[in-house]
């Protein structure tokens, strides 16, 4: 039997789907809140050129996302030519967008496929990809910091939503600050791991040895160190991918304001810069791609920001039929390839 199977599609998919109905449910309610004709006459002023550009934006962001990954493979001293490097990464996209609680399962499934088809070890496979998540997050939480004055002190929000703002964003920080750690110095993750194992030692006895799986994680926490350390002491290669992530989330907040464009509407980027941090942490709930969630959460946001209903409905369906159902169909393909791959590697 192959390590990874993908026989079980069928009972995700059933899993998935009722989830991927209340969104559905969620977003039409929104539709009946804000009103049929003012979301009509929000549509009617479309301009399909503009919106047609945000479009090739978000295309050019995951180009610049697969450019940043290759610099970082390199830094760990692995050559992998993009023809396999790119569905893979959409592979993991795919994952990140349409599966619930998608930030969990589709950086090791990347990390999975890069080392089975880019025939790389698994433990440089997975610190290639860590360091690419932790890349991002550095920009990620200047967006935030930056993002945060700009509402509290330019809007006129109610005490509870500033403390909850400030709440979620604090535990943001912190969950980006201690990944980037665990990567940045991994000998203490690795005594993490180990208190984790002994703490879940009844459940794991029941599938594998303990000592047993106590020394395959020390092994490959020794391995993931060595890769890691490769790749942060490559200050060149570090400092690329630290610009080209921060160009990444520059172009999806633009990809953002270039929707309201299309509408004939001005939006601050403080304003879009929060609205593209909270849809990103929605991600996490049980729903594909936080679907209805996100949307009402940038309703809210656009409509404080002084946006009318209407369009602030249509902004944020007209932004998710670009993140995440044109990227959903966009990357299905790159799943769908390195899927190929793996069962013909599986079968020789």
């Amino acid at each position: 039997m192959p390590e990874f199977e993908f026989s079980n599609r069928k009972k995700s998919l059933k899993k998935i789907l009722p989830f991927f109905v209340i969104g559905i449910a969620i977003v039409f309610l929104l539709a009946a809140i804000t009103g049929v004709g003012e979301i009509f006459r929000a549509v009617s002023q479309i301009d399909k050129r503009i919106y047609l550009l945000a479009f090739i934006v978000q295309v050019s962001a995951i180009t610049v996302w697969l450019v940043k990954w290759k610099i970082l493979t390199k830094a760990a001293g692995l050559e992998v030519g993009t023809k396999r490097m790119f569905p893979i990464l959409l592979s993991g996209i795919f994952v990140n967008t349409a599966i619930p609680s998608a930030k969990v399962g589709g950086e090791p499934l990347r990390a999975y496929m890069f080392s089975k088809i880019g025939e790389v070890p698994m433990d440089k496979s997975f610190a290639s990809v860590a360091a690419d998540r932790a890349v991002d997050g550095i920009p990620f939480i200047f967006i935030l910091l930056v993002s945060l004055p700009v509402i509290v002190f330019a809007w006129n929000l109610p005490l509870y939503a500033v403390i909850l703002l400030l709440i979620i964003s604090v535990f943001v920080i912190i969950g980006i600050i201690s990944f980037l750690y665990v990567c940045l110095r991994p000998k203490p993750a690795r005594g993490l791991i180990k208190w984790l194992i002994r703490r879940l030692r009844r459940i794991i006895s029941k599938f594998r040895p303990v000592k047993y799986v106590e020394r395959k994680a020390e092994s490959f926490m020794k391995d993931f160190g060595e890769g890691a350390k490769l790749i942060w002491g490559s200050k060149k290669h570090v400092a690329s991918a630290l610009t080209l992530s921060s160009l990444y989330w520059f172009l999806s907040i633009f990809r953002m304001w270039l929707v309201f464009l299309a509408l004939g509407q001005s939006v601050s980027f403080g304003t879009l810069g929060l609205a593209l941090a909270l849809g990103l942490i929605l991600h996490m709930v049980p729903i594909p791609g936080g679907l209805g969630l996100v949307e009402g959460v940038y309703i809210l946001i656009f409509g404080a920001a002084g946006i009318p209903p209407g369009t602030a409905f249509t902004a944020a369906i007209l932004d998710r039929g670009i993140s995440f159902w044109f990227t959903s169909v966009f990357s299905a393909g790159g799943i769908a390839w390195s899927g190929l791959k793996l069962s013909k590697s599986w079968e020789s």
